[in-house]
């Protein structure tokens, strides 16, 4: 799609530069996720565990709830009832359970992988001699992480989208289809992908639990030099851009 020559936002938008940085391009994709911009646009577009709230600390999600138990080894997390993806496919402990230990083969393939390698049975897991994680398991809405040695710090871990809920309609044969599109399973969804990523605008998505009535109607996250970008009241800055 063609870029955009002019920024003139719709009502209800609020957005975001990352600058001065003319040639970074954003990407949808769990592989580029650890990208600070393209962790703060996919923070809305794909639910996690926990997020941080307005205290700067972690708060339920798509967890209601959890507990910590025996000097953090043994962790339990509530699923919230009722969510799904985009497309419709449900959100529960059983398919978040199955998808993120899809994310964590392929993440293990790649490199080291922070606290989950804690795991019990994480060794039999990453060396095919398993198929799934036995400290991962699942009861009802509950989804259970026994540990074997305590993680540093859990949830600060569970709050990156790379160990979200990333909808399978996104994948074939375990791969990203298209870096460019995303089917959402968080609270706001892509309206716009602009200029191979110099631009992405998202748009809420309808009955989301997270969103007030005065939330944002569109977010819209440009790459760019700030000092060409119109209505600088109504940027903010992420990255280099000081505002």
């Amino acid at each position: 799609m063609a870029h955009k020559t002019t920024y003139n936002p719709e009502p209800g938008t609020l957005s975001y530069v990352v600058g001065p940085d003319t040639n970074f391009r954003f990407s949808l994709s769990p592989e580029e996720s650890d990208f600070s911009a393209n962790q703060n646009l996919l923070d809305h577009l794909v639910a996690t565990l926990v997020k941080y709230g307005p205290s700067g600390r972690p708060e339920p999600f798509l967890a209601d709830s959890w507990e910590a138990k025996e000097r953090n080894h043994f962790w339990t997390f509530s699923i919230r009832a009722g969510l799904s993806c985009q497309d419709g496919t449900a959100i529960t402990a059983t398919s978040y359970a199955d998808q993120l230990q899809r994310q964590l083969k392929r993440l293990s393939q790649k490199s080291a992988v922070m606290d989950f390698d804690l795991l019990q049975g994480w060794q039999d897991f990453v060396s095919g001699k398993a198929k799934n994680i036995s400290g991962i398991s699942v009861e009802g809405r509950k989804i259970f992480f026994r540990f074997k040695h305590q993680p540093d710090n859990f949830l600060e871990t569970l709050r990156k989208v790379y160990f979200g809920f990333w909808c399978e309609f996104n994948f074939s044969n375990g791969q990203w289809k298209d870096p460019t599109q995303i089917v959402s399973s968080g609270a706001y969804q892509l309206e716009s992908f602009y200029g191979n990523g110099s631009e992405v605008v998202l748009t809420r998505r309808p009955g989301w639990f997270s969103l007030a009535e005065d939330s944002p109607k569109r977010l819209h996250f440009i790459s760019g030099n700030f000092e060409k970008i119109l209505n600088p009241n109504k940027i903010m800055a992420l990255g280099l851009v000081p505002l």
